[in-house]
């Protein structure tokens, strides 16, 4: 499973980068964003085998990886960001059909 993890990696790292970027809109805490990410994915590889699309799966932990760091780091802003958030995942998902 491990080497399975270390393949959607390089497979998916550049899209992921650039969702974690789009939606952080910094650099340190799109690579924040992106580690946590991966680390989770790491985390849950257990899962893998039940996993139809690698690429919505992922991108599903990126989302949610950056909705918990801005409740912890920017908690004010959260209506915003839970609408940002929403659009975004709805354009992820559509695009991914």
């Amino acid at each position: 499973m491990e080497e399975k993890v270390e393949e959607l990696i390089d497979i998916y790292k550049q899209q992921i980068y650039s969702l974690c970027y789009k939606l952080a809109k910094t650099k340190e805490d799109a690579e924040d964003i992106f580690q946590e990410t991966w680390i989770k994915v790491f985390s849950s590889r257990h899962q893998l085998s039940c996993v139809e699309n690698y690429k919505r799966w992922i991108t599903t932990i990126c989302v949610r990886t950056f909705y918990d760091f801005y409740v912890r780091r920017k908690g004010g802003k959260i209506a915003y960001w839970i609408c940002f958030i929403k659009r975004m995942v709805e354009k992820s998902i559509s695009q991914m059909k």
